[in-house]
């Protein structure tokens, strides 16, 4: 059985791991223990108990970037090759679009609206039930997808080394220049304020005629609050935004998400740490996976995923909660839908919805 490992003491951290007691009718361990006791996690295909996908959506050609997931349930993909998709919670088909050139980045959302950038220069505005909404002409073509604030403004980062804000009516209303280039993803944060990755792995946050330098973290997330947390020289830390966190030892970081409460670490050994809200470490676990590039929660669960093996549930008391079969081919994307009760897994050209309990 994979084993809970001991708490790692940090300062302003105490008590003991928390552990949650799995529901009747929940996955039993699936686990393989070795000699030693450690565990291992089993390939999907050498499991009797892994569970197939309820849903899977072909786009046709390569997605341009992350699905977009509305609080209504309706979830939007984009392919490079300009076109929009639109799906119902449960993976239906609803409509697609044809946009003008080639889609630059994932679709993002805003109350009754999903934005789309294409390399014609040209940023799309369709309402959700698929009708147009406005065309923005920009001044250069965006080079990404955009991070879309509280207030409706899109932003995105044109070939001119700038990033530029849109209003909700399609009107440029400043720009900044980004300090570095290419950049590789946005993130809304708050306050008019937009967290910037570039390819060589530095972090900025641009906003309100500043521009401040967060380093080169090996992984990092960003909570619904805005509070930016990453893994620098194997420690989590507090990289930005609201509230203050420990400094805890995790390892050396893979990828990261916010959970409920908390957040969830993988690192380059294999080993899925969960910590509180505080950066207080409740649960880590050994997958005995190096590798795995993937994680997000969903109510307290912990899903992580490499290019190799498949997709797998962890919970913190213990045990390995459940095995996923999946496509084949590099994980683009990684999301929970915690309202729908689903994990949504994208590869290159495939989008698989995963069931993660009874739908509420």
């Amino acid at each position: 059985m994979l084993a809970l490992a001991a708490l790692v003491g940090a300062s302003g951290c105490a008590g003991p791991p928390t552990a949650r007691v799995l529901a009747s009718g929940e996955a039993a361990d699936v686990s393989r223990a070795s000699a030693d006791g450690d565990g291992e996690l089993l390939e999907p295909s050498a499991l009797s108990s892994a569970r197939k996908p309820t849903w899977c959506f072909g786009g046709g050609a390569t997605f341009a970037g992350p699905p977009a997931i509305t609080d209504e349930g309706a979830i939007y993909v984009t392919t490079h090759e300009g076109h929009l998709h639109a799906l119902a919670a449960d993976g239906g088909y609803r409509y697609s679009y044809t946009l003008e050139g080639h889609i630059t980045g994932g679709p993002a959302w805003w109350r009754d609206r999903v934005y789309v950038p294409t390399a014609r220069g040209r940023v799309y505005a369709l309402t959700d039930v698929g009708s147009l909404l406005w065309v923005a002409r920009v001044p250069l073509a965006p080079l990404t997808g955009l991070a879309v604030d509280a207030h409706g403004t899109g932003y995105f980062v044109a070939a001119d080394g700038r990033l530029y804000a849109l209003s909700p009516w399609g009107t440029l209303k400043y720009s900044l220049t980004v300090p570095e280039l290419p950049v590789v993803a946005l993130e809304n944060v708050g306050d008019r304020r937009v967290l910037v990755q570039t390819a060589a792995g530095r972090l900025f946050v641009l906003g309100a005629g500043r521009v401040e330098s967060l380093g080169a973290p090996s992984a990092f997330a960003v909570s619904a609050e805005g509070a930016i947390r990453g893994i620098v020289d194997g420690t989590f830390v507090a990289l930005g935004g609201p509230g203050a966190s420990v400094q805890a030892k995790v390892g050396p970081g893979a990828a990261m998400s916010a959970a409920e409460g908390g957040w969830v670490v993988v690192n380059e050994a294999g080993d899925v740490v969960w910590l509180d809200g505080e950066g207080c470490q409740t649960a880590r676990r050994s997958t005995g996976l190096a590798g795995l590039r993937s994680v997000t929660s969903e109510r307290g669960i912990a899903y992580v995923a490499d290019d190799d093996r498949g997709l797998f549930a962890l919970d913190p008391s213990g045990g390995q909660k459940t095995a996923f079969e999946r496509p084949s081919g590099p994980v683009q994307a990684l999301v929970a839908d915690p309202l729908r009760r689903q994990v949504l897994l994208m590869t290159t050209d495939r989008l698989c919805g995963y069931p993660t309990g009874d739908a509420p």
